[in-house]
């Protein structure tokens, strides 16, 4: 799910440019918050599995959205209010760039 509703990414513009990792890497689709620069879309460009387009928005709520299950399954999130708490927090930190996990969780 790309925007997940009712969610943060609600109110979130997003713009499309082509990147790559580095000069010799085939460039690819890249959606991200219209605020972030294209060194954030190389950068997304070198963490998303795979050579196809990349989605902000969905890239990111693939590893919340297991990230928080984990949470409430071993007991650290008490409840599906936790859950979405949590989710909506890892959000926001993303989005602020003052938070985001290294690339083996965003693969």
């Amino acid at each position: 799910m790309t925007h997940p509703a009712g969610t943060l990414w609600d109110q979130v513009a997003l713009w499309r440019v082509r990147a790559a990792p580095d000069p010799d890497a085939t460039p690819r689709p890249i959606a991200l918050p219209v605020a972030w620069d294209e060194a954030a879309a190389e950068a997304l460009a070198a963490l998303a599995p795979g050579a196809g387009p990349v989605v902000l928005p969905k890239l990111a709520e693939a590893w919340i959205g297991r990230l928080a299950m984990r949470g409430r399954e071993c007991g650290v999130l008490a409840d599906a209010v936790a859950q979405d708490g949590f989710a909506a927090a890892l959000r926001a930190l993303l989005l602020a760039r003052r938070g985001a996990p290294g690339a083996a969780v965003w693969r």
